[in-house]
């Protein structure tokens, strides 16, 4: 009923429509990833992100604390901003507004070399 009452809704205005999940989808394996590098514009630090790794096991290996709950993007308890770079958006939760500011951790990607994050 949810997958219906998106695409009905697909050409409506994002403020129009809402929708809650109560269970994050399997996660998305792209076989096409890249390794990539996250810079820290507070703390300065410059993470590897490994090709099929997620920014958040790449952050938590790190060092770096992020909340989580689903790690599906669904939730949004790792809503992280960005400043630089080229996210990959696989969440269900930003609206477009919010995806020109933030990101999900947990599902998130990048299509440029370094993705410059907010911590």
């Amino acid at each position: 009923m949810t997958e219906d009452f998106e695409q009905v809704t697909a050409g409506w205005p994002a403020a129009n429509v809402h929708i809650e999940r109560f269970v994050a989808p399997p996660p998305v394996i792209d076989p096409d990833t890249k390794p990539f590098t996250l810079s820290l514009a507070r703390s300065g630090a410059e993470i590897q992100v490994r090709a099929g790794q997620t920014m958040l096991a790449a952050l938590q290996e790190g060092g770096i604390d992020i909340a989580t709950s689903c790690c599906g993007g669904i939730c949004g308890a790792c809503k992280v901003g960005w400043i630089e770079g080229k996210p990959v958006h696989r969440d269900r939760i930003l609206s477009p507004y919010e995806r020109e500011r933030y990101l999900m951790v947990c599902v998130a990607g990048s299509d440029a070399e370094r993705l410059v994050l907010d911590l």
